[in-house]
């Protein structure tokens, strides 16, 4: 019976369905190939799922770090740990590790801090004879910082899962 579950989860990728609807239709397909589960049961059970008011804050986590890439707050941020650290020698891979942990305290996901901090650190850092390899690896590395200062998208799926007090 398992196999259903696999064959239906693959099948719907290989038609690039997105993977949030392959999770959601798989798993329903399975419940209702066993048989015993009531067809009103599987919205109610989707929609508690769903239904947490700590776990709100993941999605705006990811918007808030968009906008701050887009908006150009990450330009900002960088200028001002300029302004900190730049005189120093090797003060812009200090640069790229404080501005890293200034997108960490917004964001609190390490692959947003990568995109956003990446893109403008990694072209700077080369300009000014940076190897691009350690560019890219400081910036890698120094966005792991981001789900260790809280407020994170991981203490914030601990604190839910656990039943702690986010705060």
């Amino acid at each position: 019976m398992i196999a259903i579950l696999f064959i239906a989860f693959f099948a719907l990728l290989f038609i690039n369905i997105p993977i949030a609807f392959v999770l959601i239709l798989s798993t329903v397909t399975y419940a209702l190939m066993i048989g015993g589960i009531d067809w009103m049961l599987v919205p109610g059970r989707i929609v508690f799922g769903v239904n947490s008011f700590v776990m709100l804050c993941l999605p705006f986590f990811m918007l808030a770090g968009n906008i701050m890439s887009t908006g150009g707050i990450t330009e900002k941020l960088i200028k001002m740990a300029q302004s900190y650290i730049g005189h120093i020698k090797g003060g812009l891979a200090m640069c790229d590790v404080l501005v890293c942990m200034l997108f960490g305290t917004v964001s609190g996901s390490a692959v947003a801090g990568t995109s956003a901090v990446g893109s403008l650190m990694i072209p700077s850092m080369k300009k000014e004879g940076y190897d691009s390899g350690f560019a890219a690896g400081l910036t890698s590395v120094a966005s792991t910082c981001c789900p260790v200062i809280p407020p994170s998208l991981a203490f914030v799926i601990y604190g839910a899962a656990a039943k702690v007090s986010v705060g």
